[in-house]
């Protein structure tokens, strides 16, 4: 169903850039956890076992981004141990671990919008101020679609051709550097035809001309964006008095400090929860009234 895809693309640029925001540039250690739980529970919601598939890559990625940080920050006070001569500190490792829910965190949230945001919701939005970045942001998320189901058809083709072992690493590796080439190929000669088709359209002539294109506007800015919008802002205003009052500050080194948790603190916290969860109570409401009102048909 997906009701968050329903709202208008202003609507949905302006969530996510609130809610990316906060996760990227104020590491609050509950913050992150907050936002990397709004974050999946979204991402379940809206891939289903697509995710799933995806997990081994998080978790990974997630040991990666964790583990770089102590071994080559030094900084803090508290030492565990000592590696290869290189000193690991606590303050190091609490600060590589939460910094990996954060990236975790924004990867989640971008593929959610990558889903939410289609090509022409991107045009739509730059296509008046700028023409050209919209029409490159358009053919490259339009690209990336086309990648996979690609690179999918090298791959059937090889197996059904036994140009791969599947027992054999070499193999599958030599099959990856093949598809690799093939792609770079095929990019290329999509490219060269895509620049053919635009300039045989006219393309070039208007833009140099600097005639005024038309376009289809499908989109409505309706009653439940203004709320929505309305709703973000105020939660955005209760969290950034919270930052300011210092109700909820946080600080890695040269100690890492204590959480706060108290009555000031508490407020924020839960205003940043409802602000993550969003997409997910309305996606959640929506399937509970299409149960119902099939349980009444």
């Amino acid at each position: 169903m997906n009701t968050f895809k329903r709202f208008h693309p202003v609507t949905i640029v302006v969530y996510f850039f609130v809610v990316t925001g906060f996760t990227m540039f104020y590491n609050q250690p509950v913050f992150l956890v907050i936002s990397c739980i709004g974050a999946l529970i979204f991402s379940i919601l809206l891939l289903g076992r697509e995710l799933i598939a995806s997990i081994p890559f998080y978790f990974l990625f997630f040991l990666g981004a964790a583990v770089i940080n102590p071994l080559f920050n030094h900084n803090g006070t508290t030492i565990l141990f000592f590696l290869n001569g290189q000193v690991i500190t606590k303050e190091a490792v609490i600060y590589g671990f939460f910094m990996a829910i954060m990236l975790i965190a924004v990867l989640m949230w971008f593929r959610a919008l990558s889903i939410l945001m289609s090509s022409d919701k991107w045009l739509f939005l730059f296509g008046t101020v700028t023409p050209r970045l919209a029409l490159v942001m358009s053919m490259a998320l339009r690209y990336i679609p086309l990648f996979r189901m690609q690179v999918q058809k090298i791959q059937q083709t090889q197996k059904a051709m036994g140009a791969i072992n599947e027992d054999s690493y070499l193999s599958k590796g030599a099959g990856s550097l093949q598809i690799f080439s093939v792609m770079v190929t095929w990019s290329l000669e999509n490219a060269i035809d895509t620049a053919d088709s635009m300039r045989a359209r006219g393309f070039v002539d208007h833009h140099k001309k600097n005639y005024k294109r038309s376009r289809f506007v499908n989109y409505k800015f309706r009653r439940s964006d203004g709320l929505l919008i309305f709703l973000v802002i105020l939660l955005t205003g209760i969290l950034s008095a919270g930052i300011l009052k210092g109700a909820i500050s946080y600080s890695y080194y040269p100690t890492a400090s204590k959480l706060l948790f108290s009555k000031e603190s508490i407020i924020p916290y839960a205003a940043y929860g409802i602000l993550v969860l969003l997409p997910a109570i309305l996606e959640i409401k929506e399937r509970i009234q299409w149960i119902y009102y099939k349980s009444g048909m």
